[in-house]
């Protein structure tokens, strides 16, 4: 349930703020006669925010893959012990 969730809430923020973000990014590129800073921070930022979820993702897919592995090893494990 944590895997589904914390993504879809992030990208419901992430959505929502980049409306904000145009707005943003077009004012600060006019302030510094230069459009190419705003989009390098955008580009950072977004950057940033997708190895932070993909971290998150990937830790709770491979604890949930370890859990499913331990529990076929421990139902396999009394056959072994009588082979």
């Amino acid at each position: 349930m944590f895997t589904t969730i914390v993504p879809a809430l992030l990208a419901l923020i992430c959505g929502a703020v980049l409306t904000t973000q145009v707005g943003s990014n077009t004012s600060l590129g006019k302030s510094l006669n230069n459009p190419y800073i705003p989009a390098a921070a955008n580009m950072v930022t977004g950057l940033v925010f997708t190895v932070l979820l993909l971290l998150i993702v990937h830790k709770s897919l491979r604890q949930e893959a370890g859990t499913t592995v331990c529990a076929a090893a421990s139902r396999q494990a009394p056959q072994r012990m009588l082979d």
